[in-house]
């Protein structure tokens, strides 16, 4: 199965990636279209001078099992519809998650400035909601599911998952029932994620 999750930058996909890498049947990559991608996926396509459909071949082709990565909304400027053309041609599943859109907007304050403004807060609420009715027009009748961050993270136990929240996603994706937790390489400290999310 291929698949990718797409959600305002700041929504808990680097949580919700450590989780699902920790199953056997599941690869769950990076963003691949980051200018700071860890993996250094974008520095790859960057340059090999090939399509974005090319590339996106590539990466899905290339992989076995469940496979998938995740896109920020509006990522790569001008090139992001031909990525959302790519993936509802080839009809990926798509994942959508959502978390609150003022705790985003507050983290993407406290990342880039230490203005609060309500105007900004009302724009950045726009936005949001914009892009993901767009999403959610685009792929909703093909194999599509929306998860919220709170859902996740129920009882503030980043050490596992809810069961119910699991299984919803462990069905949705079509592979065997296990208890996930976070996997080894799971880099953000667990202090950080006090602050972060």
């Amino acid at each position: 199965m291929k698949y990718v999750l797409i959600s305002q930058q700041g929504s808990g996909t680097n949580l919700f990636r450590a989780f699902l890498n920790s199953h056997p049947d599941i690869v769950f990559d990076n963003e691949l279209f980051s200018y700071d991608s860890r993996n250094g996926l974008f520095d790859i396509y960057k340059d090999s001078g090939k399509s974005i459909e090319a590339f996106l071949d590539n990466f899905y082709n290339k992989k076995e099992s469940v496979v998938g990565f995740d896109l920020k909304y509006g990522q790569m400027g001008k090139e992001y519809a031909n990525i959302l053309s790519y993936l509802q041609k080839n009809k990926i599943g798509v994942i959508q998650l959502f978390r609150d859109t003022g705790r985003t907007f507050l983290r993407r304050i406290n990342e880039k400035s230490n203005v609060l403004r309500h105007e900004d807060l009302i724009e950045h609420c726009k936005m949001v909601s914009a892009r993901s009715s767009k999403i959610r027009t685009m792929f909703g009748d093909g194999k599509y599911v929306e998860l919220h961050y709170e859902d996740m993270t129920r009882g503030r136990k980043i050490e596992s998952l809810p069961e119910d929240f699991e299984r919803k996603v462990l069905e949705w994706f079509d592979v065997p029932y296990r208890k996930l937790s976070i996997d080894k390489s799971f880099h953000i400290r667990k202090d950080k994620l006090k602050v972060r999310y």
